[in-house]
């Protein structure tokens, strides 16, 4: 039964090759619709990956890494106090706008990073990050500076009326907005951010050797009041927010509901005419 089978779908080369072709374009199809929800996706948490922080401590009522939501200056060390906590630093994360020498405007997602460590800082492709001690320092990221105009290392530009002095250039890939990765210390980026009581967006912590990140964020959450999550959990936070809350998913999967339907519709006509 099945060589006779074979006979009759290869008898007719037409609509044999029409069969396969139909089958090769529904197929590529789905793989390209699901890459592309995939990698819109993933790029809402660029953001959170781009730090490498084992721990991201929170307002509770946060929904997404893009979200700001101001903490307590004095929950830095509450957080420091919870036993097991090793470390943990400030972080600013806000978009603020940028201008240019040209004119232009250009929003930006500027981070404050520790004043001591400058931990979460990126991968230098050109300059030294060291240099971030130095007033008005800022590093830009490689991803969408052509929206800076392609900063060299000296130039200048503006944020809330304070400079900035770009020292280095660092290898910060696209985030899913597009928008310039700018890195600055915590007390000079709180200078370039728009005036708030609350400024402090987040704390950045790691376990003590070891310590499971898991019990850290329980102790954290426990003794707190605060959201603390690992970084794969405020990855998955992220995404979840954007596929509830925008149509990304609604368009992507209309698309590929036409795909399949049209595309087995052919198959279907092709395998009835045999």
């Amino acid at each position: 039964m099945w060589r006779i089978a074979i006979k009759m779908l290869m008898g007719d080369r037409s609509k044999y090759f029409t069969l396969v072709s139909s089958l090769i374009v529904v197929s590529f199809l789905f793989l390209q619709q699901g890459s592309i929800f995939c990698g819109l996706i993933l790029r809402t948490t660029r953001p959170i990956e781009v730090v490498g922080a084992p721990i991201w401590v929170s307002d509770p009522r946060l929904r997404s890494v893009d979200e700001s939501k101001p903490l307590l200056d004095t929950d830095l060390q509450r957080i420091r106090s919870v036993q097991g906590v090793k470390w943990a630093v400030p972080l600013l994360l806000q978009l603020v706008s940028a201008h240019l020498p040209d004119g232009n405007y250009q929003t930006v997602r500027l981070y404050g990073l520790d004043n001591d460590t400058f931990f979460g800082r990126p991968r230098m492709i050109s300059g030294n990050g060291q240099l971030l001690t130095q007033d008005q320092a800022v590093i830009i990221g490689r991803a969408e500076s052509e929206k800076l105009n392609n900063p060299k290392p000296g130039q200048v530009f503006e944020m809330n009326d304070n400079q900035a002095r770009v020292v280095g250039i660092a290898d910060v890939p696209r985030d899913f907005f597009s928008y310039p990765f700018v890195y600055a210390s915590y007390d000079r980026a709180l200078q370039y951010a728009p005036q708030q009581r609350k400024q402090l967006n987040y704390v950045l912590a790691a376990p003590a050797d070891g310590l499971p990140v898991s019990e850290i964020t329980r102790r954290i959450r426990q003794e707190t009041g605060l959201a603390a999550y690992s970084e794969q959990d405020f990855r998955w936070l992220t995404m979840d927010y954007y596929m509830k809350n925008t149509g990304i998913p609604a368009s992507i999967g209309i698309s590929l509901a036409m795909v399949f339907l049209v595309g087995m519709s052919i198959v279907g006509q092709t395998f009835y005419q045999f």
